[in-house]
């Protein structure tokens, strides 16, 4: 089953790649077990990515993925996988043993969500064993400038002129990303305005204070725009394949060349 023919699978394909290259690198090239390897996801939302995890390591991971969204959770559930789902969030979910202990707890764009952030981030490095490691997917849109802001938005607007691009089933602030009667640094500027998530230095600051800067690696900006095309509805068919496939690549291009900013970074902390 080639899951990344759908684009809900292909938006994850960066970080899928980041890290499936940390378990390769970190477990599976030095296991001398047949024990599968202990996988926490946290945010797992409808389950896209603990589904591509479980379809590409099967039997050699064992995987439970939480969510506190109840619809998110069932939609998971309904992909028939080998894949614990709980309707749970971090600090509301216990393990089935009390020393449940994994070797890769994951937040994939989840942290900055959490309410207790540096309560959450502890509670993962307690739910590692030794020698474990966390993975962290997070945002910092603060880190775009105006280059990157109308870079982004003049592809966006090209798609929403298209009519490749809808705010159908979408809440304010994110209806006014595809407003092109507003100018995309205004957007982008109300955009942030409104969001009420924990800031991107919050994020870094509490997995510094658990885990300590030394064991903590910062990979600063992955790509992160390209989640905003199936985020506001582009059409998961072949042509949809192809414009998120195209948008990905002018993405990495721009950032090798230093053309962009990224609002995207992923976090690599070990206990």
């Amino acid at each position: 089953m080639d899951l990344m023919s759908s684009i809900k699978y292909l938006q994850h394909v960066g970080f899928f790649t980041f890290t499936t290259g940390i378990l390769d690198s970190r477990h599976f090239s030095q296991r001398q077990t047949d024990v599968p390897l202990r996988v926490l996801e946290i945010g797992c939302g409808p389950g896209d990515f603990a589904h591509l995890l479980k379809n590409h390591y099967k039997e050699k991971i064992s995987l439970t993925a939480l969510d506190p969204s109840e619809c998110a959770i069932k939609q998971a559930q309904s992909k028939n996988i080998d894949v614990a789902f709980h309707n749970k969030g971090i600090l509301d979910w216990q393990p089935s043993q009390p020393d449940n202990e994994y070797d890769v707890v994951i937040f994939t764009k989840s942290l900055h969500h959490c309410d207790e952030l540096e309560k959450c981030v502890q509670r993962a490095r307690n739910l590692l064993a030794k020698d474990g490691v966390l993975l962290v997917e997070e945002l910092q849109l603060d880190n775009m400038d105006t280059v990157s802001i109308n870079w982004m938005f003049d592809r966006i607007d090209l798609l929403t002129a298209a009519n490749r691009l809808s705010s159908h089933g979408l809440h304010p602030p994110h209806t006014a990303i595809i407003d092109r009667t507003i100018p995309g640094v205004q957007r982008w500027g109300d955009f942030l305005q409104h969001r009420t998530c924990h800031p991107s230095q919050d994020v870094k600051d509490a997995i510094y204070s658990v885990f300590g800067k030394e064991n903590t690696k910062l990979l600063e900006n992955v790509p992160f725009m390209h989640y905003f095309l199936p985020r506001y509805n582009l059409e998961d068919s072949d042509i949809g394949k192809s414009i998120l496939t195209e948008f990905m690549a002018q993405e990495d291009r721009a950032l090798v060349n230093n053309t962009i900013k990224s609002p995207g970074f992923n976090v690599v902390a070990e206990k």
